[in-house]
């Protein structure tokens, strides 16, 4: 089984307020958003979630709540808690495996600043790869412990190791965010392929739209684009130096434009990677959980919904990217110019345990609702597999307006039970 996950944090900062009905909402949305899989991350849960995400059908990946770096006088407590949780919750259906720390080279990211770059990524591999106390020490000692309690189900020793020589079977990736473009994951997997194994966080940080949220972050003082941005990024956790990188407020007119612009960005990293991974389906990725699904409080975080349940764009993006059976081409570059011919295949991947046959393929390219270009064909699709179906030549039309224009091009997989699979992607032209 491939895993379409998402990284699933306290449901409230109240955690002893949270009602069945407010966990019943999250399983819903996060079966609606077409996932099958949910990391526990960095916490336990209330027992409630781990039943209901049975009863939906949902695999838990549960992480023992060790973030970080740690001194060395923490291993007796570690092990008596990382056996305590096991004897809890080695009953519960839904656990698939365990996982012992997440990111064990790292300091608090409360101590971190953002940053991009070579600079920034050669730092991240180095504390990778080092050996380390918590790493090559502590860790084993936990997966031990945990073995000798549950040896039914996996466990991994931690989490965010990159492994390109050695370990590292569940990986974190920030290309996109850490670095200037999410392509960059394109390359790095081309070179050392072991490292998307499993994806097990990835995202970019958005503000929600929400009118009253939005209200209290142009009330922490200033004026637009130069609000007081320290003092945002201390009440709602942004990493705002980074943020401003990717999406700068001098770009928009408000705040309002602003927290859409961020949410377009996050929305297209995240359907790069969710379809990225999936294209590299058990060659050699098994798996794609995002970084992650829902706030416990307002913040300006990764979360594709926000504290209200409300969902951010990217939560629209994932729902159709993640669906059992997705049509996808290779991810368009940057940008194209006027009259440049494109060719790139035809994906179609299938994770359902059946193959599917004879299937109708369109795709075509439009502005503003009027249609430049269309094509059609058939297509075949192997069971619980990605299926190369043919080639698509995209002439990029010459007549377009002078100047930077965004044409939308869009994929039909018409199924033999009349259903319609769609996908999108934007093409950007310089004419």
């Amino acid at each position: 089984m491939f895993l379409r996950g998402a990284n699933y944090g306290p449901t409230s900062f109240y955690p002893a307020t949270v009602t069945r009905e407010e966990l019943e909402r999250d399983v819903e949305l996060l079966t609606e958003a077409n996932l099958n899989f949910v990391r526990v991350h960095n916490h336990v849960a209330l027992p409630e979630f781990y039943r209901l995400c049975a009863e939906a059908g949902l695999a838990i990946w549960q992480d023992f709540p060790l973030d970080k770096r740690y001194d060395r006088n923490i291993t007796g407590i570690a092990l008596r808690q990382i056996r305590s949780m096991v004897t809890s919750l080695h009953n519960e259906p839904a656990i698939c495996f365990w996982s012992c720390h997440n990111e064990p080279y790292a300091t608090l990211r409360s101590e971190r600043r953002g940053s991009i770059g070579i600079g920034s990524i050669l730092g991240h591999v180095l504390m990778n790869i080092r050996p380390s106390w918590n790493k090559d020490i502590l860790d084993p000692r936990l997966q031990e412990a945990v073995l000798q309690l549950d040896q039914t189900r996996p466990v991994i020793a931690h989490s965010g190791v990159f492994g390109f020589l050695r370990g590292g079977s569940a990986t974190n990736h920030y290309h996109g965010w850490n670095t200037a473009d999410y392509r960059s994951l394109i390359v790095s997997s081309r070179l050392f392929p072991r490292i998307i194994r499993l994806v097990n966080e990835y995202g970019a940080q958005a503000l929600p739209d929400d009118a009253d949220f939005l209200s209290q972050v142009s009330e922490m003082g200033g004026i637009w684009p130069h609000l007081h941005w320290k003092k945002i990024q201390s009440k709602f956790l942004a990493i705002t130096d980074v943020l401003h990188e990717h999406v700068s407020p001098e770009d928009y007119p408000d705040i309002t434009s602003y927290a859409h612009a961020t949410q377009r960005y996050q929305a297209e990293l995240l359907q790069f990677y969710h379809e990225f991974l999936r294209r590299h389906k058990y060659k050699p990725c098994g798996g794609a959980v995002l970084f992650y699904f829902a706030d416990a409080m307002p913040l300006i975080s990764w979360s594709i919904v926000d504290a209200k349940r409300q969902p951010k764009l990217a939560y629209q993006v994932t729902r159709r990217a993640m669906q059992p059976v997705q049509v996808m081409i290779d991810w368009p570059k940057r940008c194209f110019t006027a009259g440049e011919k494109w060719r790139t295949p035809i994906y179609v991947v299938n994770d359902l345990s059946r193959p599917l046959p004879t299937m109708g393929l369109t795709w075509q390219l439009s502005s503003n609702e009027r249609v430049l270009l269309r094509d059609r064909g058939v297509a075949e699709a192997e069971a619980d597999a990605v299926s190369r179906v043919g080639t698509m030549v995209l002439p990029i039309p010459e007549d377009l307006e002078a100047g930077m224009c965004e044409l939308k091009l869009e994929l039909m997989l018409s199924l033999a039970n009349n259903q319609t699979i769609k996908n999108e992607y934007v093409i950007r032209v310089q004419s």
